[in-house]
């Protein structure tokens, strides 16, 4: 098979998409962006539970009941959208190492909520702190860049949280949405 006749310099590679202007940011290119970041924040997250013997989920579960009060396992796996059985397990493991405890729900005998124990408290205190090595980062940042952060990052969370709220199917009940695709754009 011959080779293929050599490109100049200037012309796009047939595998590559064309370049966007300099003004344009591409949706697809800032979310990687913003995906790349979430998942070092978690680590972030996940080093600083770990020094408290607790996994993400277990230092999660303890900040929303920190922030909520008692609390059943299925509004805790709702909330941090996660499966029941990813939640009961971390819950499991906060009972049996005294960070939590469950007791009656006074609206449902059949059903239980879990409380953190004064202990569990203080740990779900420390969770809901921001990780220091994120603080460190942010206030090495400009104060020009890192107030424009701000900013797109409000923006960009409540434009989420608009993706994530319940919307009207054909019945009118409301529904998670899935899978929606982009409005179109004029």
């Amino acid at each position: 098979m011959p080779d293929p006749p050599p490109r100049s310099p200037s012309s796009p590679s047939p595998n590559t998409a064309p370049s966007p202007t300099p003004n344009t940011v591409e949706p697809t290119a800032l979310a990687e962006a913003l995906l790349v970041l979430a998942r070092r924040v978690h680590t972030l997250d996940a080093q600083e539970a770990a020094r408290e013997r607790l996994s993400a989920t277990q230092a999660a579960l303890l900040a929303l009941l920190v922030e909520h009060g008692p609390t059943r396992v299925g509004a805790l796996a709702e909330a941090l959208r996660c499966g029941s059985p990813t939640v009961s397990g971390a819950a499991d493991a906060l009972v049996r190492k005294g960070l939590a405890r469950r007791v009656a729900d006074p609206d449902d005998a059949r059903a239980s909520l879990l409380v953190p124990t004064m202990k569990g408290r203080r740990a779900g205190t420390r969770a809901r702190e921001v990780p220091p090595g994120l603080e460190r980062a942010l206030a090495a940042l400009p104060e020009g860049p890192r107030r424009a952060l701000a900013e797109a990052l409000g923006a960009a969370r409540r434009a989420v949280e608009d993706e994530l709220r319940p919307a009207p199917d054909a019945t009118g009940r409301l529904v998670r949405r899935r899978g929606r695709a982009p409005a179109a754009r004029s």
